[in-house]
Protein backbone atom coordinates (compact mmCIF):
# COMPACT_ATOMS: atom_id res chain seq x y z
CA UNK A 1 0.00 0.00 0.00
CA UNK A 2 2.51 2.93 0.49
CA UNK A 3 4.58 2.34 -2.27
CA UNK A 4 1.63 2.40 -4.05
CA UNK A 5 0.70 5.57 -2.43
CA UNK A 6 3.81 7.36 -3.06
CA UNK A 7 4.24 6.54 -6.60
CA UNK A 8 1.23 8.70 -7.14
CA UNK A 9 2.21 11.61 -4.93
CA UNK A 10 2.29 14.58 -5.40
CA UNK A 11 4.27 17.60 -2.96
CA UNK A 12 3.86 21.07 -2.71
CA UNK A 13 5.70 22.89 0.37
CA UNK A 14 5.96 26.10 1.72
CA UNK A 15 8.26 28.19 4.15
CA UNK A 16 10.99 30.25 4.68
CA UNK A 17 13.74 31.05 7.41
CA UNK A 18 12.80 33.36 10.77
CA UNK A 19 16.11 34.35 11.06
CA UNK A 20 15.07 36.59 13.93
CA UNK A 21 13.76 33.31 15.68
CA UNK A 22 16.60 30.67 14.72
CA UNK A 23 14.44 28.30 12.56
CA UNK A 24 12.73 27.68 9.14
CA UNK A 25 8.99 27.08 9.60
CA UNK A 26 7.05 25.38 6.65
CA UNK A 27 4.40 23.08 5.46
CA UNK A 28 4.59 20.24 3.14
CA UNK A 29 0.98 18.50 1.64
CA UNK A 30 1.44 15.61 0.14
CA UNK A 31 -1.67 14.51 -1.99
CA UNK A 32 -2.45 11.14 -3.25
CA UNK A 33 -5.30 10.85 -5.96
CA UNK A 34 -7.38 7.89 -5.11
CA UNK A 35 -8.84 7.60 -8.62
CA UNK A 36 -5.30 6.25 -9.87
CA UNK A 37 -5.16 3.82 -7.49
CA UNK A 38 -7.69 0.45 -7.90
CA UNK A 39 -8.41 -2.33 -5.79
CA UNK A 40 -7.82 -5.65 -6.04
CA UNK A 41 -10.62 -6.07 -8.92
CA UNK A 42 -9.35 -3.05 -10.98
CA UNK A 43 -12.10 -1.11 -9.98
CA UNK A 44 -11.93 2.47 -8.57
CA UNK A 45 -11.61 3.10 -4.40
CA UNK A 46 -15.82 3.17 -3.17
CA UNK A 47 -16.31 5.89 -0.40
CA UNK A 48 -15.85 3.16 2.39
CA UNK A 49 -12.64 2.20 0.71
CA UNK A 50 -11.40 5.43 1.25
CA UNK A 51 -12.35 5.69 4.66
CA UNK A 52 -10.34 2.75 5.06
CA UNK A 53 -7.58 3.91 3.56
CA UNK A 54 -7.90 6.88 5.40
CA UNK A 55 -8.06 4.66 8.85
CA UNK A 56 -5.00 2.56 7.54
CA UNK A 57 -2.76 5.40 6.44
CA UNK A 58 -3.89 8.04 9.65
CA UNK A 59 -2.52 4.80 11.51
CA UNK A 60 0.89 3.80 10.08
CA UNK A 61 3.78 4.47 11.76
CA UNK A 62 5.83 3.70 8.02
CA UNK A 63 3.13 5.97 6.03
CA UNK A 64 3.97 9.27 8.89
CA UNK A 65 7.51 8.13 8.53
CA UNK A 66 7.61 8.20 5.01
CA UNK A 67 5.59 11.46 4.64
CA UNK A 68 7.50 13.52 7.58
CA UNK A 69 10.83 12.13 5.88
CA UNK A 70 9.54 13.80 2.30
CA UNK A 71 9.00 16.78 4.38
CA UNK A 72 11.98 16.93 6.13
CA UNK A 73 13.96 16.45 2.58
CA UNK A 74 12.07 19.38 1.38
CA UNK A 75 13.57 21.53 4.35
CA UNK A 76 17.28 20.20 3.60
CA UNK A 77 16.71 21.03 -0.26
CA UNK A 78 15.93 24.39 0.79
CA UNK A 79 18.57 25.62 3.17
CA UNK A 80 21.25 23.39 1.49
CA UNK A 81 24.39 23.96 3.33
CA UNK A 82 22.96 25.40 6.65
CA UNK A 83 23.06 23.46 10.31
CA UNK A 84 19.67 22.15 10.95
CA UNK A 85 18.25 20.96 14.70
CA UNK A 86 15.73 18.02 15.47
CA UNK A 87 11.76 19.06 13.00
CA UNK A 88 9.59 19.44 14.98
CA UNK A 89 6.75 17.69 13.20
CA UNK A 90 2.67 17.75 12.88
CA UNK A 91 0.96 15.73 10.48
CA UNK A 92 -2.53 15.38 9.60
CA UNK A 93 -4.54 13.56 7.42
CA UNK A 94 -7.84 13.96 5.93
CA UNK A 95 -10.15 12.95 2.54
CA UNK A 96 -11.45 15.51 0.22
CA UNK A 97 -13.53 13.51 -2.48
CA UNK A 98 -11.34 11.18 -4.30
CA UNK A 99 -7.94 13.11 -2.64
CA UNK A 100 -6.00 11.88 0.31
CA UNK A 101 -4.39 14.81 1.58
CA UNK A 102 -1.51 14.27 4.38
CA UNK A 103 -0.28 17.90 5.64
CA UNK A 104 3.24 18.15 7.28
CA UNK A 105 3.78 21.59 9.48
CA UNK A 106 7.50 21.72 10.50
CA UNK A 107 9.71 23.99 12.91
CA UNK A 108 13.12 23.50 12.49
CA UNK A 109 16.20 25.10 14.50
CA UNK A 110 18.57 26.37 12.72
CA UNK A 111 22.70 26.59 13.60
CA UNK A 112 22.38 23.96 15.93
CA UNK A 113 25.22 21.45 16.22
CA UNK A 114 25.33 17.73 17.99
CA UNK A 115 27.38 19.20 20.33
CA UNK A 116 30.39 17.14 18.71
CA UNK A 117 33.46 18.79 18.12
CA UNK A 118 34.64 19.27 14.86
CA UNK A 119 38.24 18.77 14.10
CA UNK A 120 40.03 21.81 13.08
Amino acid sequence: MEEALFRIAEVISEGGVREAEGAYFGSTMITFDLDRLQSPARAPLDAEARLRLLDAVDGSVRVRARAMRLACEEVARRLAGRHMGTALVETRFHLRDAWLHVDIDLEVPLGVSSGRRQRE
